[in-house]
């Protein structure tokens, strides 16, 4: 998820403060989803930019063995299940 980083400058104060104690934009996009897109076994994700990885950590997602693939977990799963699913995944490529 990108977000411009403009964004932030054109923010009121208060505005500004509330949305960065959050975490800002796509920690609360990312959060707020979270609690209603649950119907799955996990999100996937492909991040490569540090910041964006920073912000994918806080909001829950775990890295994986492969480069820049991270999931975040919504069903409870066997190790061996979970292994499977992200070399499912990973074959994919970059996404």
């Amino acid at each position: 998820m990108c977000v411009r980083a403009n964004f932030y400058r054109r923010l009121q104060k208060g505005d500004f403060i509330e949305c960065r104690a959050l975490g800002g934009v796509a920690q609360m996009m990312m959060a707020t989803a979270a609690t209603q897109l649950v119907d799955c076994t996990a999100w996937f994700g492909y991040c490569g930019d540090a910041k964006a990885m920073a912000v994918d950590l806080r909001a829950g997602y775990e890295r994986t063995e492969h480069p820049n693939l991270i999931v975040k977990w919504f069903a409870q799963l066997s190790d061996e299940a979970q292994r499977d699913l992200i070399a499912s995944v990973s074959r994919i490529g970059p996404f």
